[in-house]
């Protein structure tokens, strides 16, 4: 098993004809396009959005199909409640600034308070990847992005950055993002983050994939406003 913590992040097809996944763009680019491309994908920030979902899950709270909501606040935090059939609750996932609050009702030897992650994953990508929004690390914006052929490389905290672009979208979308860890415990674990489809319209993913050796979380948005 590889020694690195690795997630990737694809956007499969951005429109409904897409039979395959878009390839990448192998096109050389220039620093001042780098930064114009990290301007146009990471500068969105914490909104207030509220939607439904439905989630599909095989985690130690919950496993299954069940309908969820999640709100988010204009300073960033944020619930996501994961409800079944009747209506009771199996997962509350509240986060605000680096930290989760996790209650599993039917499972309360799984609640936890105060954690960083959630499945291996930082507050702020967790919920960047709720929003909708392809995460960027923190401080990106002091960061001098590195080029590696059609590739921008940051580095910023605990992860290394990798950012690919698509060839057959005119505005180029993110096609794939890379994190590799700047020395992270636990090197036998793996991230894999998958965006399934991107609505080219308003900007946002709307089917999501996490995989990791913690467990499996899938959601897809029903319905957002605004």
């Amino acid at each position: 098993m590889s020694n690195k913590i690795t997630a990737f992040l694809f956007l499969s097809c951005f429109a409904a004809a897409c039979a395959t996944a878009p390839k990448p763009d192998d096109s050389v680019l220039s620093s001042s396009e780098a930064r114009t491309w990290l301007e146009r994908y990471c500068s969105r920030g914490a909104r207030a959005i509220s939607g439904n979902l439905i989630v599909r899950a095989n985690t130690r709270e919950f496993k299954g199909q069940h309908p969820a909501s999640v709100r988010f606040e204009p300073n960033g935090s944020f619930v996501l409640e994961v409800t079944h059939l009747l209506g009771g609750t199996l997962l509350r996932l509240k986060g605000e600034g680096e930290t989760f609050d996790i209650e599993a009702p039917s499972k309360p030897e799984a609640n936890r308070k105060g954690v960083s992650r959630y499945l291996g994953i930082e507050v702020p990508v967790l919920g960047g990847l709720l929003l909708g929004d392809l995460p960027c690390p923190a401080g990106w914006r002091d960061a001098t992005p590195r080029i590696d052929g059609a590739k921008i490389l940051l580095e910023s905290g605990p992860w290394r950055w990798s950012y690919s672009r698509a060839l057959d979208h005119a505005e180029r979308i993110p096609y794939a993002i890379e994190l590799t860890p700047r020395g992270l415990p636990d090197p036998e674990s793996r991230i894999e983050l998958s965006i399934d489809d991107w609505d080219r319209e308003a900007g946002f993913a709307r089917k999501v994939r996490v995989r990791t050796g913690e467990g499996e979380l899938k959601w897809t948005w029903r319905n957002r406003t605004p």
